[in-house]
Order: structure tokens, then sequence, then C-alpha cells
């Protein structure tokens, strides 16, 4: 007995969705603002090349690791009260601010956390943000 199927449908589908997502990958990497997603857990699912580099990283070393863990206690105590109504209410949230980043020290930065759901229907964070550290090193 055999069993054959025509799954030409589907793999034009895959293939189009791979299309799609290195597509979006170009244009995220080479964007010139600072992109992110976090989970529940304050744990990076996505960060693009301009955000990695700075921190001297690739967007690789960001995922699967904690917030507090990359950028450290003092940024991450700063952003967390941001994060923290977008996680709780899937409320939109917009702020400029001075962040000590660990690795790279103070930036003056103007960010905006929106809130998402990931595949599994459960709310994220994705970030938006722009960085001048000439403004926190005149201060």
């Amino acid at each position: 007995v055999a069993a054959i199927a025509d799954i030409t449908d589907r793999k034009l589908l895959e293939d189009s969705l791979r299309e799609s997502e290195g597509r979006l990958r170009v244009i995220t990497d080479n964007a010139p603002v600072f992109l992110a997603q976090l989970d529940l857990e304050h744990r990076f699912r996505f960060v693009n090349r301009a955000n990695a580099r700075r921190f001297g990283l690739e967007p690789e070393d960001f995922v699967g690791r904690t917030a507090r863990e990359m950028i450290g206690d003092a940024a991450f105590e700063a952003i967390q009260r941001r994060i923290a109504p977008v996680l709780r209410e899937g409320r939109r949230v917009e702020f400029d601010e001075e962040i000590d980043y660990r690795a790279i020290g103070k930036q003056y930065m103007r960010c905006v956390y929106e809130p998402a759901r990931d595949e599994a229907g459960r709310i994220v964070v994705r970030s938006f943000g722009e960085g001048d550290p000439a403004a926190a090193d005149s201060n």
C-alpha cells in the first residue's frame, strides 16, 4: 500500500515565507534604529544588527538571554519599569531617558515599547529605539 500526496502548494508557501523572512531580515538589519523583542521573562527573542553591534556583538548573541544579563543591572532597572505596563496592560509606552548600559555606558535613548503576540498568543514587547551617545556625554 502506498500513499502519495501533492505537497506543491505547501512547498511554494514555505519558499515564499522563507523569502519574505529574508527580505524582512535585510530591512531590519540595515535600519538605522535599535530593534528588539522581549518575552514575558525579559528574554530577547529578536535583536537587529544595529542594536547588537552597538554592544560589539551579533544578534544571535542576544537571543534567549535575559535583558538584565545583556545590558546590566542599572540599564535593566531603568527599562523594566517601562516594560511592565506593556506586559501587564498591553499598553504602548514611549519615553526619552538616559540609560546607563554596562558595556557601553550612558546613552540618551528615545524608545517605543509596543505590545505584540507571539506564535502561541503570549504577549511580548517590541522595542524600537534611537540613541545619541553624544547627548549623554554632554551631561
